[in-house]
């Protein structure tokens, strides 16, 4: 599309949109053709699965920053403010940034490492706010999503 036209179209960017989505659904057609082809091939037992999940907290970590981007995205795609990725309800950077002093809080036993970890969590979402990027409802409600979540996935999970 680019090559045939340089200045920017509406039009173009709706097709571009759509090529991504249809490649985004192929892709994930392919990982269950996959699945269902070669599930049988494969030793997994789902119980040794979520066994050794719960024995790691980088398993959880993986899981809670997924589960987190798709919440933060949905927020900021439902409030209609902002893009997916800078600005917007929630603050994915003080979301984030929380979520991190949480991790550090069940994994280490350092009381220290814990309180240094929330104050950068604090200056980063106190950065969202003094830059105008976000308001203060905004890193708030990121900031909180960022604790439930984590902490629920660590209870749920541990």
């Amino acid at each position: 599309v680019d090559l045939i036209q340089d200045e920017f179209h509406p039009l173009a960017m709706i097709i571009k949109d759509i090529s991504a989505g249809a490649v985004f659904l192929a892709a994930l057609n392919s990982l269950v053709i996959g699945y269902l082809l070669f599930s049988q091939h494969l030793r997994f037992q789902l119980e040794d699965s979520i066994h050794s999940i719960r024995q790691s907290p980088w398993h959880i970590t993986f899981i809670s920053f997924m589960i987190l981007i798709f919440l933060v995205v949905s927020g900021k795609i439902v409030s209609k403010k902002g893009t997916p990725f800078r600005g917007g309800m929630p603050s994915g950077h003080a979301a984030f940034a929380f979520a991190i002093w949480v991790i550090v809080s069940f994994v280490t036993e350092s009381g220290l490492a814990s309180m240094l970890t929330f104050i950068m969590a604090f200056i980063i979402a106190r950065h969202r706010v003094q830059t105008r990027i976000h308001t203060v409802w905004e890193v708030t409600a990121g900031a909180l999503l960022g604790v439930l979540l984590t902490a629920f996935m660590f209870q749920i999970l541990r």
